[in-house]
């Protein structure tokens, strides 16, 4: 299983011992250019959603990428015509 940065993927946990949860949470995280591995439980996630929902005014702006339009087809024959 691939992940991307900032793509939260849900893992089975392999080592489970105990009353340890049966799955986690797995973040790869952008830390200053350096890839950072985390791992949550589903009460450590909610928790993070909570106090982002709440101070929403502290965080940062997000820049997304805008999405292409038009299909593949349309973007290879609009731009061969150039």
């Amino acid at each position: 299983m691939n992940a991307k940065i900032g793509q939260i993927t849900r893992v089975l946990n392999k080592t489970r011992k105990g009353n340890a949860s049966k799955h986690y949470f797995a973040i790869w995280a952008d830390d200053n250019g350096k890839p950072t591995a985390l791992l949550l439980t589903e009460q450590e996630l909610s928790c993070l959603k909570k106090r982002a929902d709440k101070n929403v005014s502290d965080l940062p702006t997000l820049n997304l990428p805008k999405p292409r339009s038009g299909s593949f087809f349309n973007r290879f024959f609009r731009n061969s015509r150039r």
